[in-house]
């Protein structure tokens, strides 16, 4: 049977972004480890091609011990943040040839709610994001990631799901087998101080958070942030995409 949904939200994430501008225009980096950053003796990751995270390495580690993991194959680079400017330009007029609100998170990602999506089946959206994607890709040459979700939160976990480089959507009908055996990290406004006191309630995964007493939610998080939360794990996400 086929099943529409009344909203859906996309989360845009460039893969690799500051790496792979690297490697788009300097096309002897393709394919080689690329960790860009800081060069000097304190420096850290600000970017690194996912040749160089096949090493272990991720953004904001220490630039000495990437280049200790990655090993003489490393290719380090300081960023060059006036190219990368203008290629996410570009990737951002390609957003707002299709949509009419464009929301900027970074320079490298974006939410989107396009109206031709408004009751769209879950085939309908995945052939909407993929032309985007190839939209992109012509545009810039650059990969990307995207995730479509009945709001922001499963959008921006589903576009982590289709990485590197794909399409990933979410329906509503499927949180339970999706969301719910995630990390409860994965929630905004969880982080490690959230996550340690979830934790003493027995809370690891999003479908525990779910399924949580509202009185130990606003316990552990506190009573107005904590039900926010809640709500998002349980998969109500009503906030707005907005400029």
């Amino acid at each position: 049977m086929t099943v529409r949904q009344d909203r859906w939200v996309l989360h845009v994430d460039m893969d690799a972004f500051f790496a792979s501008c690297e490697q788009l225009t300097r096309p002897t980096l393709r394919g080689r480890p690329v960790l860009v950053g800081g060069v000097g003796g304190r420096g850290v990751v600000a970017g690194c091609s996912y040749e160089a995270r096949a090493h272990g390495v991720h953004s904001a580690m220490p630039m000495h011990q990437a280049r200790r993991l990655v090993g003489p194959s490393a290719v380090v680079l300081p960023n060059r943040m006036a190219v990368y400017r203008v290629l996410s330009r570009r990737v951002f007029e390609v957003f707002r040839a299709h949509v009419p609100v464009v929301e900027q998170v970074s320079v490298d990602e974006a939410f989107l709610e396009p109206p031709e999506l408004r009751g769209a089946t879950v085939e309908d959206t995945r052939a909407w994001a993929e032309r985007l994607r190839a939209a992109i890709r012509e545009a810039t040459g650059l990969p990307a990631s995207v995730g479509a979700g009945a709001g922001k939160q499963y959008a921006k976990i589903a576009s982590d799901l289709a990485k590197p480089d794909g399409v990933a959507v979410v329906a509503r009908r499927d949180h339970a087998e999706v969301l719910d055996p995630l990390p409860v990290r994965k929630l905004w406004g969880v982080g490690p101080v959230a996550g340690e006191r979830l934790a003493q309630f027995g809370v690891v995964t999003i479908g525990d958070l779910a399924a949580m007493d509202d009185d130990d939610v606003a316990q552990a998080l506190g009573r107005t942030v904590g039900p926010a939360i809640a709500r998002i794990a349980r998969g109500y996400d009503e906030r707005p995409v907005h400029e």
